[in-house]
């Protein structure tokens, strides 16, 4: 391009005549939790389920489902009496974007078929982009099996990649099920009571550090497992001293597996007085080489759980 007043010479001018290229844009992190999303997990009685977003194939699957929904487990999803959901109802509720709408289905992991269990989703509110509401639906027959906290955890996980850092939902005042996993995970949620209907509002990051263990083994519950596993091996050493020493026909503990003891004197010390507090059942002489053994370290006393 000619500038007024002649043409730049040399070196300049052949910098000033290459085009000017942006800077690449940010890369953006991996998610975890994206369309090809897949996790097995067991609940507690043992049942293996899939976890995996929702998709416009699972149209008919959702409309089934509903259908084995009770009357009760319908109203608390809803808070009116549903029979059925529409065309409308059900391409809302599987053709998502993923971003400002995202759910998570649990299915039964089986080879046969995959027989839906439950749907948690949330949805970005417009004006405040930072926060969204979430839903669960669960089939009464997966009812109290750690269902509802296993998906509540995770969507709350693909909420914080997506950059939403509160969920605020609201809960009939007799969902008591409901209201106690929300008081479990989210302790220090924010409650509002609008007549027969409480809304709570909890922030996420700390809540997905707090309970989501899969692939973190350095997360705080499996550095706790991994003492107590600890502690239990040092258990299991002293009743093998006994047994050497008095020559009692002790059951030998089952030997655990080598994990890495952590410096949770506090621990040690609440297991072991734990025992201590059961003379009865215990062999004889075992409370006093307990006493014996202790090694005193960290802050907790005696007697009391170990601090959080």
């Amino acid at each position: 391009m000619r500038r007024r007043g002649g043409r730049r010479g040399g070196r300049a001018a052949s910098l000033a005549a290459m085009p000017r290229t942006s800077s690449p844009p940010p890369v953006a992190a991996p998610r975890r939790f994206d369309w090809q999303y897949r996790e097995r997990c067991c609940l507690r009685d043992g049942t293996a389920v899939l976890l995996r977003p929702i998709t416009p194939s699972d149209r008919e699957a959702l409309a089934e489902g509903f259908s084995r929904l009770s009357e009760e487990s319908r109203y608390r999803r809803f808070f009116a009496p549903k029979r059925e959901l529409n065309e409308a109802e059900l391409r809302y509720l599987t053709e998502l974007d993923g971003e400002q709408h995202f759910a998570i289905g649990a299915l039964v992991d089986a080879e046969a078929s995959e027989r839906g269990l439950a749907v948690a989703r949330f949805v970005r509110l417009l004006e405040q982009p930072d926060i969204a509401e979430p839903a669960i639906a669960i089939l009464d027959e997966a009812h109290g099996k750690g269902l509802g906290t296993l998906l509540l955890v995770r969507l709350a996980a693909a909420a914080l990649e997506r950059g939403v850092t509160h969920f605020r939902t609201e809960v009939l005042a007799d969902n008591e099920p409901m209201l106690a996993m929300l008081h479990t995970l989210a302790p220090t949620a924010v409650v509002e009571r609008r007549s027969n209907v409480l809304v709570l509002s909890f922030e996420l990051e700390q809540l997905v550090r707090d309970h989501l263990i899969a692939g973190d083994p350095d997360g705080p519950v499996m550095q706790f497992l991994a003492a107590a596993a600890s502690q239990l091996d040092h258990l299991r050493r002293i009743v093998e001293r006994i047994q050497h020493e008095a020559a009692r026909p002790l059951e030998r503990l089952p030997r655990l597996p080598q994990l890495p003891a952590l410096p949770l004197g506090a621990t040690e010390r609440w297991i072991v007085a734990s025992v201590e507090r059961l003379p009865d059942a215990l062999p004889e002489g075992l409370p006093s080489l307990l006493k014996a053994t202790r090694r005193p370290r960290g802050d907790g006393e005696p007697g009391q759980p170990p601090p959080a």
